[in-house]
């Protein structure tokens, strides 16, 4: 308990009497009445481990509000601590807890700017509390959240930008919806009906982080298979963007050439200068050909990329079935491929 003892506990929310079989976080509520106050501590490790839940430690350390909450809510679960810890009968019961401990975290976190660490706050939250939410739920004989973890997903979505409303609009909104029609196809290849999918949250903050709730699969398809795609055919994608560039100049100046010739006073210099503006316009035509060639070898990868994803994904699947899906799959990974953010996933 190296870091509550050292600073601080978060807690959450000032305790309330049940009046319901369970409450918004999912836990029973009908319990005895001595063991009220051991619910009520409850509740406060609950509510600090979400404040927190989909933030980084730098997150947290940089958000003045959220510490705030969170003292506060430590402070509040301490002093019911106090409170339950004068009761020999729960201490009795639960030997684990460490009552006095608690005692010196509310004294501290009432003046908690002067004496509390933000890093140790964390550090608190999620090195000190878990033990002891898991002990009060052993004593209350309650489960833990009833919530599927492994649906959420949280992603980096970028290293330079903080979210602005044109950046959300244009670059991050594009993406995830994206990422959302991709799950929802999948759901319609396995047969199942379309889960709900929901943004937890977005920070503005440099890395983007995008907190996902039922985008597991489509998160693993873009992370396993997208991003390899495209990072093995940047060199092809750049190749080809550079050609393009030459061709537009290659037209920009055969359309000056033939401005030049129609304001020659000299006809044969006219038709020299026409003559040049044929050639580069001819020139721009065989690279125009080749960028042709290009994209078609591009979007040939494409397709047989979308046909191998597709057998990942459900290899029964009929021809006609297969064709159907690789329409649709295709403008979803288009806008995923050309966009300019780069997934990560927390802890990667």
């Amino acid at each position: 308990m190296s870091s509550i003892s050292s600073a601080g506990y978060r807690v959450s929310t000032a305790s309330t009497r049940p009046h319901s079989s369970r409450d918004g976080q999912g836990m029973n509520k009908n319990i005895p009445r001595h063991l009220e106050p051991l619910y009520d501590m409850l509740r406060g490790l609950v509510a600090a481990r979400e404040f927190t839940r989909h933030m980084s430690q730098s997150d947290f350390t940089s958000d003045e509000r959220t510490i705030f909450a969170v003292a506060h809510a430590l402070s509040v679960m301490s002093r019911v601590a106090i409170r339950a810890g004068s009761a020999s009968r729960l201490r009795e019961q639960s030997p684990a807890i460490p009552w006095d401990i608690l005692r010196e975290v509310a004294r501290r976190l009432s003046h908690f700017y002067q004496t509390i660490d933000p890093n140790v706050l964390w550090r608190t939250i999620k090195e000190d509390l878990p033990p002891i939410e898991r002990e009060l739920r052993r004593i209350l004989n309650i489960g833990e959240l009833e919530e599927e973890e492994n649906e959420r997903t949280r992603l980096i979505l970028d290293k330079e930008n903080i979210l602005t409303p044109e950046y959300l609009e244009n670059i991050v909104s594009p993406f995830i919806v994206a990422l959302a029609n991709l799950q929802k196809l999948i759901d319609s290849i396995k047969g199942r009906n379309g889960r709900r999918v929901v943004v937890r949250s977005i920070t503005y903050y440099s890395p983007i982080n995008v907190s996902l709730e039922g985008m597991a699969e489509a998160v693993t398809v873009v992370r396993d298979t997208v991003v390899g795609w495209r990072r093995d055919h940047d060199k092809k994608l750049a190749e080809l963007a550079e050609k393009e560039k030459a061709t537009e100049i290659e037209r920009q100046k055969a359309e000056l050439l033939k401005i030049r010739a129609e304001a020659a006073k000299d006809r044969a210099e006219a038709g020299r200068i026409r003559a040049e503006a044929t050639r580069q316009l001819g020139e721009a035509e065989r690279q125009n050909l080749d960028n042709e060639r290009l994209r078609f070898e591009l979007q040939r990868d494409k397709v047989n990329y979308t046909l191998e994803l597709l057998q990942r994904i459900a290899p029964n699947l009929l021809e006609t079935e297969k064709i159907t899906y690789v329409m649709k799959l295709l403008p979803i990974l288009e806008t995923i491929n050309s966009s300019p953010l780069q997934i990560a996933l927390e802890g990667k």
